[in-house]
């Protein structure tokens, strides 16, 4: 015991920088085995499940109609289902056992092991659940305060797993809230989500809107954002397949129920569209054909029309394709969440794109891949049912492989892309090549069936990438779709809904200032005119030479009090919040920081991330920014209150040398692939999956992945302020208790801001 407080000590003394910020006092209460302070202890608490249902809820009405209407029922309600296999219910049976009449009393039932529970009703399922699609004999036995929405009974479906079936939520805060809850209490299921509107709002009717237009308008929708969700999810399995050549990274290609929209389910939902407008079609007959037929176009991956679920009453939009992935599941229920209350207007444009072939696109390969391809994902067609001719062939899921080779032309023109049309055409050549010489090694035995899948679904995902119409896709949604007001409107519904519900609501300031990052520094400068001095175009080293150049802040706080820097960090934080990240650092300090709002984060030597209040600085400092869009900056977030509330299943163990490899890249796990690396300081941060296609931070700043910035804090902030683009990052802060003569003349005065930033 001796030598090991021995060890503590010389560890504290060797490497103070590792642990603290270099300008604050030594917290002698702390040391590498016991991280986190009491204040931080607190922030978790109220940052944990059960305070998230005390914060603000909004009830939205639906397009076209005012708040009169909102309050007799005419707004947005969101749903949502949850399965989980047989083998996934030992946290379930904490809280649902057998109602009266199984042999099983409640006092009986919470006697047992959890092992035990799940046994048994594994070994009762049949008696539990003697009808599928309906209410079983599992039910809540335990009726907490936290978990009132959850079902008082589960479903078994058709598939045999287990169900909960949500009663609808009135706001989109209430239901994050309460599956994130779920989530946390019995782990992530394979999700659902729904949202719905009354159809005179979704038809146009509440707003004036023509039928015919309204109808025109959301078949452009489903057109535009069938293809885009199914090319967004093939480009990230492009980047997971770079990392992992043997992972199978287009899976759902190979799946019977969510594969790409088809020319066939493109004009039976039409059909339904222009039907329902009417109010035709939605006798039980007619929704039938939808709900119980596998060649429905309910069956595509990505958010799908459901009038089956509710009929007349409600129309209803369905989110199919995030299994596991509620990042994913919240994105995509965000964005309908935006069209369902500000409407469609625009979408017509793209009502006359048509779907991919299933059989004409299939002919363009040669007929030795078609035919390896039939035998690799052959038919899922179940020999226990009978089908129809057109449902059988729904199921021949080889074909979704020539998705690549369709008609691209019609597409381009109306996304405005034909600048990429030779892309298009050499990407579907080298497809086509691809499959060939994955063929011809299958053929000659150099290769097995499981390793050609996964070159398969790689090269499906290659295609995506290189052909730039997935970048395509995403530069239409940005530029066009969500451009303007429609742009501004998503922007504020994004951020109104992550600060008020979202992770780390408790790391905000009350008050959060909003606009062009370029807007609220000035805005910060014209209060603070004799603190605050914007320099532009400092010149930094890179690796102890002239590197880039970068706009500098310069705050002195030469004869201020500690009163006044904090009223000065009360603004600084309301200007620096939305949509910002930071990494401050004293001159030398060898350890990363990170701020999100008005809390600095760190990983280090501990199980979770660390956070504490955000600790003014006492000597010089220096503060690099990254700016995100609205959607990174709330997955950013997310990522970050997965590291707080459960770091070790996030990020693994923390070491000194970082992650150089490759990570699982998720926001729930982004542990390294290898055994022998650990997440440092840098790396935890610099990793995290937040863009579009799951392009970690260091990708976004544009920092080469094989020079390894990304695992020191020296080079990482040294990168953000030679090189990063200017785009993403466009200052930097420098504090000081210096005069603001002798500072600008230290910034500005020589050739190059001699920062230390410690690259060793």
């Amino acid at each position: 015991m001796r030598l090991l407080e021995i060890g503590l000590i010389a560890f504290l003394f060797a490497f103070p920088a590792v642990v603290l910020w270099q300008d604050s006092p030594l917290p002698l209460e702390r040391s590498p085995a016991n991280f986190a302070s009491n204040s931080c202890k607190e922030l978790i608490e109220n940052l944990s499940e059960v305070n998230v249902s005390g914060t603000k809820r909004v009830v939205r009405g639906a397009f076209g109609f005012d708040d009169i209407a909102v309050s007799e029922g005419k707004h947005l309600q969101f749903g949502f289902e949850s399965e989980y296999t047989l083998s996934e219910i030992d946290k379930i049976v904490t809280i649902y056992g057998p109602k009266p009449g199984h042999g099983m009393s409640k006092s009986r039932w919470f006697s047992l092991p959890v092992k035990e529970r799940a046994d048994w009703v594994r070994a009762n399922i049949k008696e539990l659940f003697p009808e599928p699609r309906k209410p079983g004999g599992l039910i809540k036995l335990k009726d907490q305060a936290t978990l009132k929405f959850l079902p008082d009974a589960l479903i078994q479906d058709d598939t045999g797993n287990l169900e909960f079936v949500l009663e609808p939520f009135d706001s989109y805060e209430d239901w994050y809230r309460a599956i994130k809850k779920l989530n946390s209490r019995f782990g992530e299921g394979s999700m659902q989500a729904t949202i719905s509107a009354p159809p005179e709002s979704f038809f146009g009717d509440a707003a004036g809107v023509a039928q015919a237009q309204s109808v025109k308008e959301k078949i452009g929708l489903f057109n535009f954002y069938s293809e885009y969700d199914i090319l967004q999810k093939l480009n990230a399995g492009y980047l997971r397949y770079q990392q992992d050549p043997n992972r199978l990274v287009a899976r759902n290609f190979e799946h019977p129920f969510l594969g790409p929209m088809t020319s066939v389910k493109q004009r039976q939902l039409n059909s339904m569209l222009r039907a329902n407008a009417k109010g035709e079609k939605l006798d039980d007959a007619s929704l039938e054909v939808i709900s119980g037929l596998e060649s429905s176009f309910k069956y595509t991956g990505g958010t799908v029309y459901r009038p089956d679920i509710l009929g007349a009453d409600r129309v209803v939009l369905e989110v199919r394709d995030a299994h596991k992935n509620f990042t994913l599941l919240s994105d995509r229920l965000l964005r309908s969440l935006f069209f369902m209350q500000h409407g469609t207007a625009g979408f017509d444009e793209l009502a006359n794109l048509k779907s991919f072939h299933l059989d004409n696109d299939f002919l363009k390969l040669p007929k030795d891949v078609r035919d390896e391809l039939k035998r690799i994902f052959p038919n899922k067609a179940n020999a226990q049912y009978e089908y129809s001719a057109s449902e059988k062939k729904a199921l021949d899921v080889y074909k979704n492989f020539a998705y690549p080779l369709r008609d691209w032309g019609e597409h381009l023109e109306a996304i405005k892309a034909t600048s990429i049309a030779d892309q298009v055409e050499e990407a579907q050549s080298a497809y086509k090549a691809k499959l060939s010489d994955i063929v011809a090694r299958m053929k000659s035995g150099d290769l097995d069936d499981e390793h050609a899948k996964a070159e398969i679904q790689g090269a499906l995902a290659e295609f995506a990438n290189k052909s730039k119409i997935a970048k395509a896709f995403e530069d239409y949604e940005e530029n066009v779709i969500f451009a303007a007001e429609r742009g501004a409107q998503n922007e504020s519904l994004v951020k109104e809904i992550s600060l008020n519900s979202g992770p780390l609501k408790e790391a905000f300031p009350a008050k959060v200032w909003s606009g062009p990052i370029n807007e609220r520094m000035a805005q910060l400068q014209a209060k603070y005119p004799s603190i605050l001095k914007k320099v532009d175009q400092i010149k930094f080293k890179f690796n102890d030479q002239p590197g880039g150049r970068r706009d500098v802040y310069i705050v002195s706080f030469k004869d201020m009090s500690e009163s006044e820097k904090k009223a000065f960090f009360d603004d600084y934080f309301a200007a620096t919040s939305e949509n910002t990240v930071s990494f401050p650092m004293s001159s030398g300090g060898g350890h990363l920081y990170t701020r999100v709002g008005d809390k600095s984060y760190n990983f280090f030597f501990d199980r979770n991330v660390d956070f504490d209040p955000y600790p003014l600085p006492g000597s010089d400092r220096l503060e690099t920014f990254i700016e995100l869009e609205s959607d990174e900056f709330l997955r950013l977030r997310k990522y970050v209150d997965n590291g707080v509330n459960d770091g070790d299943k996030l990020l693994g163990d923390s070491g000194y040398q970082g992650v150089t490899g490759n990570t699982r890249n998720s926001l729930s796990n982004n542990r390294p692939t290898s055994a022998s690396e650990s997440h440092n300081c840098t790396s935890w941060l610099c990793t995290a999956p937040i863009g579009d296609g799951g392009e970690a931070i260091h990708d976004l700043a544009g920092a080469p992945r094989s020079h390894n910035i990304h695992t020191n804090p020296g080079w990482w902030t040294s990168w953000l302020a030679n090189y990063a683009p200017r785009e993403r990052i466009p200052f930097v802060f420098y504090f000081t208790n210096d005069s603001m003569e002798n500072a600008t003349q230290k910034v500005s005065g020589g050739q190059t801001f001699n920062w230390d930033f410690d690259t060793h």
